[in-house]
Order: structure tokens, then C-alpha cells, then sequence
């Protein structure tokens, strides 16, 4: 049966990596996409990753810098930041409009769990962000 994705799959995949001793949870794009051939560039493997399956970062790694360009492979995309959706494969300019915030993607069909980091040992509410 197909399970829950998201922050639940990550759960599984670090099951699967202690049982196996192999795998990834951080990982270059070109794991989820291997027929993707831009993915192969040295630009896309170094500055960005996912996390999981549908976790997208991409990093604003340069001084002075609030932009770039970045990739987003065939699938649609939501901004965490603003909700926008981006359908790849393209580019696209990301700006990072949050100081010391990535720009984070969420991929399509995705479910990541999030909680606030005040009191969580006496909490156990929830936000549960999903994209269709």
C-alpha cells in the first residue's frame, strides 16, 4: 500500500538506511529525477538538494547576493515562502525575500509535517502542509 509522504517517507527512508546501512536522506536532485540531464551540471549538483523526496532548497550561497537562478525539475513546485507554484522542468530567478531562510520548495503531492519549536517537550500540535 502506498504510504504518506513527506516527512513520514523521511522517517521510513532513515528506517531503511539504519536496517540496510546504505542511502540518503539529503540528496542531489538527480536521485528523484536520474533522466533529468541538466541535474548532471556541476552548478546543479553543488547548490541544490533535496530533502527526502519533496523537499526542495536552493540556497543563496554568494555575498551580497538575494538571487539566483534555479532549476526545478518536471513536477509543479510551491514556495514555502510565498505559495507560489512553479511547474519545471525550468528556470526560474529565485529571490530570497527572508533573511538567513533558505528558498524552500515544496513538491507537488507532498506532505510536510511542521511544528513550533517553543515548549514542543509539552506539546504535540501540529501544522500540516500539503500540496495536491
Amino acid at each position: 500500500t502506498e504510504q504518506i509522504v513527506g516527512s513520514v517517507r523521511c522517517v521510513q527512508e532513515t528506517e531503511f538506511i539504519l536496517k540496510n546501512g546504505t542511502g540518503t536522506i539529503i540528496k542531489p536532485l538527480f536521485y528523484e529525477f536520474p533522466n533529468d540531464e541538466i541535474l548532471y551540471e556541476d552548478q546543479l549538483i553543488d547548490e541544490q538538494f533535496l530533502i527526502g523526496r519533496g523537499l526542495m532548497f536552493v540556497p543563496i550561497l554568494y555575498p551580497n547576493t538575494t538571487e539566483r537562478s534555479a532549476y526545478f525539475p518536471n513536477d509543479t513546485w510551491f514556495s514555502l515562502e510565498t505559495g507560489e507554484s512553479i511547474t519545471g522542468p525550468v528556470f526560474v530567478n529565485v529571490t530570497n525575500e527572508v533573511p538567513n531562510l533558505l528558498p524552500t520548495y515544496l513538491r507537488a503531492g507532498e506532505v510536510l509535517f511542521m511544528q513550533n519549536t517553543t515548549n514542543i517537550t509539552r506539546s504535540w500540535q501540529l501544522c500540516l502542509l500539503y500540496t495536491s
